[in-house]
């Protein structure tokens, strides 16, 4: 998947309560993906913003 920003939705349905165009319950979930260069400026970002506090 490319770098950015993603939603993701899962609804569930037991067939037990909820009809069958309906469902249960459910959960949203929103998340980033980011590139391996930008997770490693990153974190010597971190470290550089540590060192200079200490």
């Amino acid at each position: 998947m490319p770098d950015g920003n993603y939603h993701v939705s899962v609804q569930v349905r037991d067939g037990r309560h909820a009809g069958e165009e309906s469902f249960d319950g459910s959960l949203d979930q929103s998340f980033t993906l980011i590139s391996e260069i930008d997770q490693q400026i990153d974190q010597i970002m971190k470290n550089r913003t540590s060192y200079i506090h200490s």
